[in-house]
């Protein structure tokens, strides 16, 4: 039997080999596996399994595995491949749109962009102008239009500046009367009347005055009357009614020739009423109002001789 005490000093002292065991030179150890083979680092690696680590790594793959196959892990991959595909902004677009901006201001800034911009404006407006809306236009076109020529009333103080041409009275249906008091025209110049005839009923336009006095001229007896303003025509006569003057009208008057002093007759509704005793010319004249439509007459009383006739109109206004 082997001396364990002499086999202990000869591994000490390790006579062959590497020599004394010593810090430098540490004793070596061997280990094996369960395979009876020495364990290596190159080759068989010893073996080290626990039973407790088996199951938790168990229950971690078994609750990792519906989060995370191969098969969802692809189709992440796929979803994220098809969004890096869409042009959602490119610098293609954004150039797009930064070019169209910068368009925009160099119109507003220049005059050929502002008539640009406002040719745009109104292709708009062509396109809002429709068939409906151009005839609501004409149609308001054309009430305007009938107002303006139409009848022209006003209130209130109205001025005109300016100055009409020669003679000239009216302009576009408008009399203008400005400064004027007063003016005297010809109704009837130098007629002839034959025995026993009239000059027919000659209208009265007033022209807008106020007031109107008659100047009758005549070679021969005569009389003179007015239709009724209440009739629709030139008749019937009203006689001397609207009609004025210092001698009784409804009875023959002498001849009258002078065409400095004519027989003097003021026109006015009912103003024939009045008692010449009473009343004066100018009185009169002051109480006078125009009747609308108002017409006169001259008769020729004479039975045998032709009347020269001259009926002369003063306006006042």
């Amino acid at each position: 039997m082997a001396d364990p005490i002499i086999e202990l000093q000869e591994l000490l002292n390790r006579a062959a080999g590497p020599g004394k065991i010593g810090p430098d030179k540490p004793l070596e150890t061997r280990l094996y596996g369960a395979n009876g083979q020495p364990i290596g680092t190159a080759g068989n690696p010893l073996q080290v399994k626990a039973q407790d680590t088996d199951s938790a790594l168990g229950q971690i793959k078994a609750a990792l595995g519906p989060l995370a196959t191969e098969t969802k892990l692809e189709a992440v991959r796929t979803l994220l491949a098809a969004i890096a595909e869409k042009d959602f902004a490119t610098q293609g677009t954004l150039a797009q749109v930064k070019q169209a901006l910068d368009t925009l201001n160099g119109l507003v800034s220049t005059s050929a962009g502002q008539t640009a911009i406002a040719d745009s404006i109104q292709t708009l407006s062509d396109v809002v102008a429709t068939q409906q809306t151009l005839a609501q236009a004409v149609t308001q076109l054309t009430n305007i239009v009938n107002k303006l020529n139409s009848t022209l009333t006003v209130d209130g103080k109205v001025e005109l500046k300016g100055s009409l041409p020669a003679g000239a009275e009216t302009i576009g249906g408008v009399t203008f009367q400005g400064s004027r008091n007063g003016e005297i025209e010809y109704l009837l110049n130098a007629v002839s009347v034959p025995p026993g005839g009239n000059t027919g009923y000659v209208p009265l336009d007033y022209k807008g005055c106020r007031k109107v006095v008659l100047g009758v001229q005549s070679s021969q007896p005569w009389k003179i009357d007015t239709n009724t303003p209440w009739g629709t025509g030139i008749g019937p006569s009203d006689g001397p009614s609207a009609l004025f003057s210092t001698t009784d009208l409804s009875q023959i008057q002498n001849p009258v020739t002078s065409g400095n002093y004519p027989r003097q007759i003021v026109v006015g509704y009912g103003i024939g009423k009045l008692d010449i005793q009473e009343y004066a010319f100018v009185e009169a004249l002051g109480l006078a109002i125009l009747p609308p439509r108002l017409r006169v007459r001259v008769e020729n009383l004479s039975p045998d001789s032709v009347s020269t006739v001259t009926v002369k109109i003063m306006r006042i206004w």
